[in-house]
């Protein structure tokens, strides 16, 4: 089973967690409320970044365990 919708659920449920609000405020884009499929644009945006960064840890993380197991 994939993580990822279950990730997707929780950077769009709490966008609060850093970092992509600060991502966000870096790019001073103005932050609006116009829906994308019923989610605010600016809630999209935070998610993503946040998508992207946590996904990337994760894929690090991930190769680099391999890597350990495999000359163990």
């Amino acid at each position: 089973m994939q993580p990822l919708p279950y990730l997707l659920l929780v950077t769009l449920d709490a966008p609060s967690i850093p970092p992509g609000r600060s991502i966000y405020g870096l790019l001073e884009v103005p932050e609006t409320d116009y829906p994308i499929r019923g989610i605010p644009a600016t809630r999209l945006a935070i998610a993503v970044f946040n998508g992207v960064f946590y996904g990337s840890i994760a894929w690090l993380l991930f190769t680099f365990g391999k890597k350990l197991i495999k000359t163990v």
